[in-house]
């Protein structure tokens, strides 16, 4: 049977492994009876009885999301995700396979670089002050301000660097 019943809290999504995506939207139960009647031809009595014994084409969220996930991409994962949320399903992505958070990560690594990394546009279109400020929002990445007409010296093990103001500094530290 290509299509699989998610249910989660009393509320019901249909998934299709034929296009790896969801069918329907989220329903209540007895919306969930009324769509299984209509898309089935089930009678009330056998609609309801495909909810109560819920082994039948019963998928979890975590199976769907890997589907689409294959097939799709990340991007995909993240536009349900986001519709899934609105309708107040609540996805745990931190029980997802490894290779899913792996990629998940990359893929929000890229996207929240934005441009910068996916290169449409060239990082040599951006002004330096737009690559520092982008920079300075990230994690393990310090910034030390110096005040105009200041000096700061940096002395490392092989040099020293005088600094005039005003200038930003900023330090990646893993």
């Amino acid at each position: 049977m290509p299509r699989f019943n998610v249910e989660q809290n009393g509320k019901w999504i249909v998934f299709s492994s034929i296009v790896d995506d969801f069918v329907s939207d989220v329903m209540t139960t007895d919306e969930f009876v009324k769509w299984l009647m209509v898309e089935y031809r089930a009678t009330e009595a056998e609609a309801k009885d495909v909810i109560e014994k819920r082994g039948f084409n019963m998928q979890s969220i975590q199976d769907c999301l890997e589907y689409i996930h294959i097939h799709h991409g990340m991007e995909r994962v993240e536009e349900v995700v986001l519709e899934l949320d609105k309708q107040e399903w609540t996805v745990d992505l931190n029980t997802m396979s490894d290779d899913f958070k792996s990629d998940r990560d990359r893929y929000l690594r890229n996207k929240f670089f934005g441009n910068l990394i996916c290169n449409t546009t060239p990082l040599k279109d951006y002004s330096t002050k737009e690559i520092s400020e982008e920079l300075e929002k990230r994690e393990g990445v310090s910034t030390i301000f110096i005040e105009p007409h200041s000096n700061a010296i940096i002395t490392t093990y092989q040099e020293e660097i005088n600094i005039e103001g005003p200038a930003i500094i900023l330090i990646k530290q893993d």
